[in-house]
């Protein structure tokens, strides 16, 4: 599992990397020079004005790595292939097994049925509570349609 873990945590520090970035361009500079001005040290500026800022990005990275990590299944097969005693096992790999190996497709495709079903709840899920701060400006309502 440390393995896996490394291994993971090197493919997809990259990319995590490139939205943090993103994210830490859109902060404005000018906050951080009025919270200099106004005496806050470099913990201060980061923890009250840079974070606050990056939590709509940290919201996205955090879903892209749930719904990543339930739907695993290169990098545990590359490098145990489930593991020994099913140890490092995922749903995916569980799938293929039983889909190329077992012939059994029809249990392979109730799993890959279930595994959509949890990253469907999921997402509705992180949309309406984590997410909801993020979308509330973003939409529009027609008003007078109809009337």
């Amino acid at each position: 599992m440390a393995t896996i873990f490394l291994v993971m945590t090197w493919k997809y520090f990259g990319f995590h990397m490139m939205l943090y970035l993103a994210g830490l361009q859109s902060v404005p500079a000018e906050l951080n020079e009025a919270a200099l001005i106004d005496g806050a040290g470099p913990w201060q500026r980061f923890r009250n004005v840079t974070l606050p800022l990056l939590a709509p990005t940290l919201r996205i990275s955090v879903f892209l790595s749930v719904i990543g990590s339930i739907q695993l299944f290169d990098l545990v097969w590359v490098v145990t292939q489930g593991g020994p005693d099913h140890h490092s096992e995922t749903m995916a790999v569980t799938m293929f097994q039983y889909g190329f190996k077992r012939y059994q497709v029809g249990y392979a495709s109730a799993i890959s049925v279930v595994m959509f079903g949890i990253c469907l709840v999921f997402a509705l899920a992180y949309q309406r509570f984590v997410l909801r701060r993020d979308l509330q400006g973003a939409t529009t309502t027609m008003r007078g349609a109809g009337t």
